[in-house]
């Protein structure tokens, strides 16, 4: 009888394992700041959209300081994602299944966060605007933003 329900508790732990699915892995690249943007603006809109984004629990989001260090390695420019073989090579590389790209700018008095993601070797692409106040609104409203992108995920 102990042998039998060792036997059922194992099956069902292992079948409980394999119930869980895997999250899809993103690697967020640096925003890129454009018009009224400076830099550091922009860095922490990143790492405060990173956050929102894992927060979803939908995805498992790549440590930003180990995606750079990927991209020094592999001497990937900005400019390098709008070519699919070299967005699939950095997605081999980091072992990513979606990136994520954005611009931030000042529109007005406003912020702007213009965010997309895109499968590296699938054809799910995802866009997302979103105009803020300021950078207070930024903070407050970012998980929105978050959750928009990441409607295309099951």
């Amino acid at each position: 009888m102990k042998k039998l329900t060792r036997c059922l508790l194992l099956v069902l732990a292992a079948a409980g394992l394999f119930a869980q699915q895997k999250k899809p892995v993103v690697a967020v690249m640096p925003f890129t700041a454009g018009s009224g943007i400076n830099a550091s603006d922009a860095d922490a809109i990143t790492s405060l959209f990173c956050t929102k984004l894992a927060d979803t629990g939908k995805v498992t989001v790549i440590n930003r300081a180990a995606l750079e260090t990927i991209i020094k390695e592999h001497k990937f420019q900005a400019g390098d994602l709008a070519n699919d073989e070299k967005k699939a090579k950095l997605g081999k590389a980091l072992n990513a299944e979606l990136i994520v790209q954005g611009k931030i700018e000042k529109l007005g008095d406003n912020i702007l966060v213009s965010v997309q993601l895109t499968g590296i070797e699938t054809k799910l692409t995802s866009e997302g605007d979103f105009i803020f106040a300021n950078m207070e609104k930024v903070h407050e409203k970012m998980d929105s933003l978050a959750d928009s992108l990441l409607k295309v995920i099951k």
